[in-house]
């Protein structure tokens, strides 16, 4: 998947990719371990699929706590100069 279409993505339609990419990975491996399955490969994509969803998560989660501690901040400055 690209990361571009992922950077569209709001942070909870991530983590319902997130879930669903990981069910999927879970049941290609179980696929490919009792035969029914023959390209390996697709494993090494669906796992770098999910850590780059993993990725934006975590990104989207850290600038949410930066902006939050900025206005706190901002706030606290605000009143001290009253």
């Amino acid at each position: 998947m690209k990361i571009e279409k992922l950077k569209s993505k709001t942070t909870k339609e991530l983590v319902a990719e997130y879930e669903s990419k990981k069910s999927k990975l879970f049941a290609y491996q179980l696929d490919l371990k009792s035969g029914k399955e023959k390209d390996s490969s697709k494993v090494k994509t669906m796992k770098r699929d999910i850590a780059r969803i993993l990725t934006l998560i975590n990104i989207n989660k850290t600038i949410k706590e930066v902006l939050s501690t900025e206005a706190v901040k901002e706030a606290e400055v605000k009143e001290e100069s009253k």
